[in-house]
């Protein structure tokens, strides 16, 4: 009973100070001529909603140390919600092409080929996100289908064989989750937060028919759209081919997660239910949720992003074309950077 007295009393104070935070800051001061009617309502108003709020939102509940450092009240409060992250994750993203003859939405539809694979590390006691690209192209072995491109792993066995597939390459890394992401996604994201700020390096003009794919982006400062975004993100007919187009992708993101930080807090669950057809998961509702304000909370943190390792091959090695890696090269990408999995522990 007193910490929920309390929580009334408090809470309009807290409210008001988000909303100041989030709607108003640097607004010039506007000076209203309150009457006492007004006065009034707006008090009972204020009174109610915080005896609401402290209904699902206990006084315990709240940062109060962090929001006197400077913690963002938004961020604050959103954890007090209860969408806290409280554990490090290692999280397996892919990008994949939807296979157009299953239902949208669908796990089915995602088990297409992965455009981009990408190892995630968040670590919340750390405050640290650190992200691995495994270039498509990587030569791995699947069992039952011999020497084949890493990309290929979705396609012959869904997230369960691409998360084997690339834990047995990385060197037994351990992966906790999956998230599969279809081509639409990006465009359907950067279109519901009105578009991302890039520097196009290069003129990029491309255009492949059978992927629906058409480039064509001038060189400098711009605002992209989705469909500009994929471009840039999907662009690889230059000398750096692979590696460049990673490189453009980790641009791309970083861009993105910018944009998506300057947004309200409010629109943060709109953005989720934007994207619920274009992503496949095992990730609960609670721990997206959570990821999602641990990495909103990272704003102006660098997040290292590496690629993993090794060399293109030549002509005359294959029949077909392979990002090689080996030992020390994932080694190097791995040892300290990210965890390994316990002996015995299956996905």
């Amino acid at each position: 009973m007193r910490e929920r007295a309390i929580s009334a009393i408090v809470f309009p104070s807290v409210w008001g100070w988000t909303m100041t935070t989030a709607i108003g800051a640097g607004r010039t001061r506007v000076h209203f001529r309150l009457s006492r009617v007004g006065f009034g309502v707006m008090t009972a108003v204020a009174i109610a909603g915080g005896t609401l709020l402290a209904k699902v939102l206990p006084f315990t509940a709240i940062d109060w140390n962090g929001l006197a450092q400077g913690r963002s009240p938004a961020i604050v409060l959103w954890q007090g919600l209860g969408y806290r992250l409280t554990q490090p994750y290692q999280i397996l993203v892919m990008g994949v092409d939807r296979v157009p003859t299953a239902p949208l939405g669908s796990p089915a539809a995602f088990d297409g080929r992965s455009d981009t694979m990408v190892l995630v590390r968040i670590d919340p006691q750390a405050k640290e996100i650190r992200g691995l690209s495994i270039p498509r192209d990587t030569q791995t072995w699947i069992a039952g289908y011999g020497t084949v491109k890493i990309n290929a792993a979705n396609v012959y066995g869904g997230r369960r064989l691409a998360v084997q597939t690339v834990r047995e390459t990385l060197a037994n890394v351990q992966i906790d989750r999956v998230v599969r992401i279809d081509t639409e996604a990006l465009v359907t994201l950067i279109d519901a937060v009105g578009g991302v700020e890039l520097t196009v390096p290069q003129r990029m003009q491309y255009r492949d028919r059978t992927q629906n794919l058409e480039i064509d982006l001038q060189p400098g400062p711009q605002t992209l759209t989705g469909r500009q975004a994929e471009g840039f993100a999907r662009f690889r007919n230059d000398a750096e081919g692979d590696i460049g187009r990673i490189r453009r992708q980790q641009t791309l993101l970083r861009a993105l997660k910018t944009k998506i930080q300057s947004l309200p807090w409010w629109q943060w669950p709109d953005l989720l239910t934007t994207l619920q057809t274009h992503i496949d998961t095992d990730l609960t509702d609670q721990e997206a949720r959570a990821l999602l304000g641990f990495l909103l909370e990272m704003k102006g943190q660098r997040i290292p992003m590496e690629s993993l390792g090794g060399r293109p091959s030549a002509d005359y090695e294959f029949e077909a074309s392979y990002w090689l890696t080996d030992n020390t090269a994932i080694e190097r990408a791995i040892a300290g950077k990210f965890e390994r999995q316990p002996s015995g522990q299956n996905f």
